[in-house]
């Protein structure tokens, strides 16, 4: 059930391993699009597992509802840095 996974992800977060909390949260498939924290922390997780490409949606959707959330535009900067580098590097 949706509600079970989103605790998941939210008590893994910090405390689990990462691709553990990317398996489960990959099941809750349409993060809520009303749910700042949990768009939050599934681009924060993406990012730190060096997966920009799918933390980029999440960290634009919170900055759409909330452009000064935690380190939200942070992330969204250096996730978007290493996808420059990468193309450019052709990886």
């Amino acid at each position: 059930n949706k509600q079970a996974l989103q605790n998941i992800v939210f008590g893994y977060r910090g405390r689990g391993e990462p691709s553990e909390v990317l398996d489960y949260s990959n099941r809750y498939a349409m993060v809520d699009s009303d749910d700042i924290n949990l768009q939050y922390m599934m681009g924060e997780i993406f990012a730190k597992t060096l997966r920009c490409g799918r933390a980029v949606p999440y960290l634009r959707q919170v900055l759409k509802k909330d452009d000064t959330y935690r380190n939200t535009q942070s992330l969204l900067s250096e996730c978007l840095s290493r996808e420059t580098r990468e193309e450019g590097t052709g990886g």
